[in-house]
């Protein structure tokens, strides 16, 4: 059998989460003389792991069963593959918001309209809002990435639905609903007993879910034509050398430049134009 539905994706959701808390103190095998040193720019607290872990067990499974059941990839990919794609993207974002390494991520996203010159780099106060918002985006621009323009819609409304109420797979996707009983999934139990999970910061409603990228200098969600500062084609410009920004390059200029300034490694595919 296969190691993805024997082993699963969550070992590398584990590990990863035990670099970010790892207590040497308390672990044999670090105190030994050639044991190799994990050095991580930031770490978090076992009460934000459990949050991870929690988001990670309620969205995660139900939207890659999406994807294997309704949606069409444009390169095949694995579960492995996309849960790595995940964390690569919100490891890059936690890092860029706790250790502000380069900026240039951030920067990004606050030079749109609106947007202030002299606006610094802000401490953080809500951490909750923080790890929920990148966790959402990261599963946006991972597991919901990689389909095409019409499925990317599909998952845009699967997601906002199962949000709201995840028993809504039950009357709307039954083929989701069998794909995740194969799964072995089962709804968590939510913090305070309550019906869904309440986010610190809800994304705006408005529009698709691949249409909103999170900005921690401002701490909210921002459409990606806000991002986009004004073009002016240079007189005697040769037509072929004229590249107009879209909403499409702020998202690949955003995405590049957060991954590869975090050493993470990247491969954009797709139809041309």
């Amino acid at each position: 059998m296969e190691p993805e539905f024997v082993i699963g994706w969550r070992p590398l959701l584990h590990s990863w989460l035990d670099v970010l808390r790892h207590d040497e103190e308390h672990d044999d095998e670090s105190q030994k003389a050639d044991a190799e040193r994990v050095v991580h720019p930031f770490q978090i607290t076992p009460e934000k792991r459990a949050t991870i872990e929690f988001l990670f067990e309620w969205l995660v499974e139900p939207c890659i069963a999406f994807v294997r059941r309704e949606c069409v990839e444009m390169s095949p990919t694995v579960d492995a593959n996309l849960i790595q794609s995940m964390i690569n993207v919100m490891e890059s974002m936690l890092e860029e918001i706790y250790v502000d390494a380069d900026g240039h991520a951030m920067a990004e996203l606050r030079k749109g309209t609106g947007a202030s010159k002299a606006k610094k780099k802000k401490e953080v106060k809500n951490h909750d809002e923080v790890i929920e918002c990148c966790f959402l985006y990261a599963l946006i621009w991972s597991v919901g990435a990689t389909c095409d323009l019409d499925d990317r819609n599909n998952f845009s409304t699967f997601l906002r639905a199962i949000m709201e109420d995840i028993n809504q797979i039950e009357e709307q996707w039954p083929g989701v609903r069998r794909s995740l009983e194969v799964r072995q999934w089962k709804i968590p139990e939510f913090p305070d007993n309550k019906e869904t999970y309440e986010w610190s910061l809800n994304m705006p409603k408005g529009g698709g879910v691949h249409d909103w990228a999170y900005s921690s200098t401002d701490s909210k969600w921002k459409k990606w034509e806000d991002t986009l500062t004004k073009y002016e084609v240079a007189a005697g410009t040769p037509f072929q050398d004229v590249v107009v920004p879209t909403v499409y390059t702020a998202q690949f200029d955003y995405m590049l430049d957060l991954l590869l300034t975090h050493d993470k490694k990247v491969l954009v595919c797709g139809p041309t134009g």
